[in-house]
């Protein structure tokens, strides 16, 4: 875990990581549409 780096370099991490996981291109937006609803700026 990068921690004490950036919040955007965390944030590319776990999209890399999600990405990786759902094959499915509607599995991929999802994902992302998840990420954006869930981190408070």
């Amino acid at each position: 875990m990068r921690l004490l780096y950036f919040p955007i370099d965390y944030f590319a991490g776990e999209l890399v990581v999600r990405l990786y996981m759902y094959t499915s291109l509607e599995d991929c937006e999802s994902a992302v549409a998840e990420c954006f609803s869930t981190k408070k700026w």
